[in-house]
């Protein structure tokens, strides 16, 4: 009876070649894909919480006073407000819109080319408090 003989797989030479060149093609895309991005630059950060200087249709009236206890004759002077807040979160291009009375929401998105004075388009659909439909808004 003849003994089969063990196939040894890829030799030793040939694993330390095939490395080397997965290395070598994975830095020359690296290198390709990094240089083709050199020249761009990331979209303005709009994101944050902002507070209308007027009440608005489409954003509701401002919040109701807090309630409770008068702050003591210490505390700073606070702050009258005047219209509604609204909360900006960003990811990239992709915009939400809401507040913190949960009435108001909208999905945006940045549009085009940039504007002048650096603005971009900001287009989407949002859902106005108490139903009011919303004509043009400019952040």
């Amino acid at each position: 009876m003849t003994e089969p003989t063990a196939s040894k797989g890829a030799s030793k030479s040939r694993l330390i070649a095939f490395y080397v060149a997965l290395f070598a093609i994975t830095a020359v895309v690296a290198a390709i894909v990094i240089s083709a991005g050199d020249d761009k630059k990331g979209l303005e950060s709009i994101a944050g919480g902002y507070d209308l200087a007027a009440p608005n249709a489409c954003l509701g009236s401002p919040p109701a006073p807090p309630k409770g206890r008068p702050l003591p004759a210490t505390a700073p002077a606070q702050a009258q407000v005047v219209g509604p807040s609204v909360d900006v979160k960003q990811s990239g291009e992709f915009v939400n819109l809401s507040n913190a009375q949960k009435t108001v929401s909208g999905k945006l998105r940045f549009e085009g080319d940039e504007l002048a004075g650096g603005a971009r388009k900001l287009t989407g659909d949002v859902n106005c408090a108490d139903d009011v439909k919303p004509e043009r808004f400019y952040f």
